[in-house]
């Protein structure tokens, strides 16, 4: 109930804040245009990489693999285009001409020859058609999609307002400075690690802008989508078919759906990976070196799902364990050989710019102002007591998820005896223990293990509505319930996105609240910064609103050397702080030459910032 009144809460506050925003001036329909071309430019790139990837896969894998082939397709395009922008950055070559002249190539092999475009995209249509019609078989779930993926597309005409805004800023960085061979030098310690999502991204943000990045990772969510209902098309896996319906209601995944993240495309390979373990009878060479390909892909685009890697070769061991011991050895090796052909130029990258390839874990930090601090073992091994309380994640979970648990529960014997017949909740079961012993502690990081726990849920709806088929209502009843409010919510966003409430006014609001945003919060910046002016920014985290030129501040200096003569060294003309005024930031970083400034402007509204002009 308490919940219950906080979104309630939530809406009114909502409500109320369109109202006193309200601007009276004309709708502005351009954001419906900019919706309708980058989408375009989403689903584009995305038959590009099912072009490219089909080519890659009828090379090696002639025959069908599983039962919606272009999904696998996909990914290897996916993969292919990601990882050959990494070796164009890994060289100091992200120039324009050569960034266009790759461009152009891929786009000439994806669909040549000519005659036989129209035969593949022919199949592309069939096999999602095909995959459509069997989302369609159970309404409950073709409901429920429909309804989440309209809440999507709502959002993505919304404005941005994620956090880790560095998944497009680094791209933006990269092709400014035409390499991926820059050391990391920020707070965060993200961008020495794996980015191969974020290659994807680069040629959207090269020919378009970065709102593209938003588009294409809500395209990788309906591939998600439609890799789950794959599973139903496995034979004694009728039980998956409420598994998109899950998904979809999860709030953490309607909150990513919009965004420019990069979860989607990590969670597509590992429903894929999982996909090939469970639909192919025969454990074959080849079909084990693609789980390798795309588990390596997954680790190069979200490093922190390395722990993923030991736990599908012991499925592989434990799906082979007829098989001679050597055999076994062989299936290994052909896995990790899959694995490290995708991610090893990333940990390569991280090798040669700090020393650490799997940077940064295991590294020890110092920070501006003297402190220091190591990300040891003991920081990722420990007790989760976040996933052994699931309520408190609630705003993570789908309230699908409990239910269908809590369903199980009341059929528990017949639980246990389709849970010991079959691997997926075996494997379910170890990849749970295992996050009981990780520190990761909320949201997008459970989704690792969420996306098995899906299976035990659906299971759970699966038996329910066997038994009562009368639940079906009170699962109607939920899904509109849960839609509503979403849908409702992100609603309430649209006049800002078409200027009948002041959107300035909304996300200075919103990002004063996030983890360290640039905004040119109330009109206070932006009309001070020049196209020539090189902003040194310090304790900002993310500028995806940044359009101009800026540098963190721990990339200028370093801890043996804090002077504002290192600023204009590098030729800085403005300072922007956030937190507190140049006397706080020069006292917090023991500078003491802090002179020859003057303040430009402010906001003062909690963290508070501050733009400062640096006198030459």
């Amino acid at each position: 109930m308490h919940l219950f009144f906080n979104l309630i809460r939530n809406l009114v506050s909502k409500f109320d804040y369109v109202i006193s925003d309200y601007t009276r001036e004309p709708v502005d329909f351009s954001p419906l245009l900019i919706f309708a071309t980058y989408l375009l430019y989403a689903i584009f790139i995305s038959l590009i990489s099912y072009l490219l990837g089909k080519r890659l896969k009828d090379v090696f894998y002639p025959k069908k693999i599983i039962e919606f082939d272009f999904l696998v397709s996909t990914a290897l395009g996916y993969i292919a285009i990601s990882t050959g922008i990494t070796l164009l950055g890994f060289f100091s070559l992200l120039k324009p001409a050569i960034l266009c002249f790759y461009i152009f190539t891929i786009i000439f092999i994806a669909i040549y020859p000519f005659k036989k475009l129209c035969l593949n995209l022919g199949e592309f249509k069939k096999q999602l058609i095909s995959c459509m019609i069997l989302l369609k078989r159970n309404n409950l779930v073709f409901i429920g999609v429909f309804l989440f993926v309209l809440v999507a597309s709502v959002n993505l005409i919304n404005p941005e307002t994620r956090e880790d805004q560095y998944h497009v800023d680094f791209p933006r960085i990269y092709l400014r400075e035409q390499t991926i061979m820059i050391p990391p030098s920020e707070d965060l310690h993200v961008s020495g690690s794996s980015m191969l999502a974020e290659m994807y991204y680069i040629p959207g943000i090269f020919l378009l802008s970065k709102e593209t990045a938003r588009y294409i990772h809500f395209l990788f969510y309906i591939l998600c989508i439609l890799s789950l209902v794959s599973f139903a098309k496995i034979k004694n896996f009728a039980f998956a078919k409420f598994i998109p319906l899950v998904f979809v209601t999860t709030p953490e995944i309607i909150r990513e759906t919009s965004s420019m993240y990069v979860d989607f495309q990590w969670i597509f390979l590992l429903i894929l990976s999982i996909l090939l373990l469970f639909a192919n009878r025969k454990l074959t060479n080849k079909t084990v070196f693609l789980v390798g390909l795309f588990i390596g892909g997954m680790v190069a685009t979200k490093l922190w799902t390395i722990i993923l890697i030991p736990i599908i070769a012991l499925f592989f061991i434990f799906l082979s364990k007829n098989a001679k011991i050597e055999s076994r050895f062989k299936i290994i090796g052909i896995y990790a050989l899959g694995v490290i052909f995708v991610s090893g130029i990333w940990f390569f990258r991280a090798y040669l710019s700090t020393g650490n390839p799997f940077f940064p874990a295991f590294q020890t930090f110092e920070t501006l102002n003297g402190l220091k601090y190591t990300y040891n073992i003991q920081r990722y091994f420990t007790i989760n007591t976040n996933f052994l309380n699931p309520l408190s994640s609630i705003n993570v979970y789908s309230p699908f998820l409990f239910l269908g648990i809590a369903l199980l529960f009341s059929k528990i014997k017949e639980a246990i005896l389709t849970i010991k017949n079959y691997p997926i909740f075996q494997m379910t079961l170890i990849v749970s223990l295992i996050y009981l012993f990780i520190n990761y502690p909320y949201g997008r990081y459970l989704l690792g293990v969420y996306v098995l726990l899906l299976f035990i849920a659906s299971l759970g709806i699966y038996f329910a509505l066997q038994q009562v088929s009368r639940i079906k209502y009170a699962l109607y009843l939920l899904v509109f319930i849960t839609f509503a409010y979403y849908f409702i919510s992100s609603v309430f966003v649209l006049p800002y996105a078409f200027g009948l409430s002041d959107k300035n006014k909304y996300l200075s609001r919103v990002l004063t609240r996030d983890n360290s945003s640039y905004f040119d919060f109330d009109y206070k910046f932006d009309k001070f910064i020049q196209k020539n002016d090189i902003v040194a920014m310090y304790n900002f985290h993310g500028y995806y609103y940044a359009d101009f030129n800026f540098m963190d501040v721990n990339s200028i200096f370093e801890s043996n050397n804090k002077s504002m003569e290192k600023l204009r060294e590098v030729g800085v003309t403005k300072l922007m702080i956030r937190g507190g005024d140049i006397l706080w930031f020069c006292s917090k970083l023991s500078i003491n030459d802090c002179k020859n400034y003057s303040l430009i402007s402010s906001y003062l509204v909690y963290p508070y910032y501050y733009l400062y002009k640096i006198d030459l």
